[in-house]
């Protein structure tokens, strides 16, 4: 079994909220016993000091080896201190030259990490380096870029700080999403969806920009009952005309969506 289907099914057992951890620990080790070359799945030292908040130097001394290493969970250390929003151990990491565009299982960097988790403080810290701004449009094993998850999350402040560091708004994802569609999909009300589409347009957004299936972001709020997206991409200049490449326009897929949540 390769390593990519252990760590999904390593992921699958953690985001069960029933499952009791002896029983989760059984099964990790149990599943990680048939990974080709598998290695010790608990988390390192460095992971565990993150994780409990406590300093990682020591860590550090006791297993340097360690400061790149993916645990069970397929994320490094540096996604440790993120995830976590533990700043000073990712000063400590940056320090030590881990990689800091390090990818976890499933390509996710460390400042996308930033915007999907929403630390703020952790993103500027990891753009004060040149090497995550030259690899600021580094993408997902999805496609997805930093400024994907950004819009996806619905941080105007997230979207600003990484268009200011080069982010580009034209990068599409593996089916041909731009950020723009992204935030299509998010939660973001009026006030936020309209800040974000302002900061997209200034950098050159297309409003019409069709992902691999046609689907164009005004579509693809109204296949997500995103209203406030809806209204706001209308209001920028969107338009309400086109169809898919199945031939779908606006009232196509409202009624479908309407279809579904009726059980029809």
């Amino acid at each position: 079994m390769s390593r990519r289907v252990g760590y999904g099914i390593s992921a699958s057992y953690s985001a069960d909220p029933e499952l009791p951890y002896g029983q989760f620990d059984s099964l990790l080790k149990r599943t990680w016993s048939f990974v080709q070359g598998g290695r010790p799945l608990q988390p390192t030292k460095i992971h565990r000091a993150i994780q409990q908040g406590k300093p990682i130097m020591e860590a550090l001394q006791e297993q340097p080896w360690a400061i790149n290493e993916l645990d069970g969970d397929g994320g490094a250390p540096i996604h440790e201190a993120v995830t976590f929003n533990n700043i000073e151990a990712l000063k400590d990491l940056i320090k030590l030259k881990a990689d800091i565009n390090q990818r976890d299982w499933e390509g996710v960097t460390p400042l996308m990490l930033t915007q999907i988790w929403r630390h703020p403080d952790m993103a500027r810290m990891l753009l004060e380096h040149k090497d995550c701004r030259r690899h600021i449009n580094q993408q997902d094993d999805q496609g997805n870029t930093a400024l994907h998850w950004a819009a996806n999350s619905g941080s105007p402040e997230g979207v600003r700080m990484l268009l200011g560091a080069g982010a580009s708004v034209e990068k599409r994802s593996n089916v041909g999403d731009t950020p723009l569609h992204e935030l299509a999909s998010s939660k973001a009300d009026d006030k936020v969806a309209a800040e974000i589409v302002r900061l997209l347009q200034h950098s050159q957004l297309n409003l019409e920009a069709r992902d691999n299936y046609g689907w164009t972001p005004a579509l693809k709020a109204v296949r997500f009952s995103k209203v406030p997206v809806l209204r706001t991409v209308v209001n920028a200049g969107g338009s309400l005309s086109t169809i898919t490449n199945c031939s779908e326009g606006i009232l196509h897929v409202a009624a479908l969506m309407l279809g579904l949540e009726r059980g029809d």
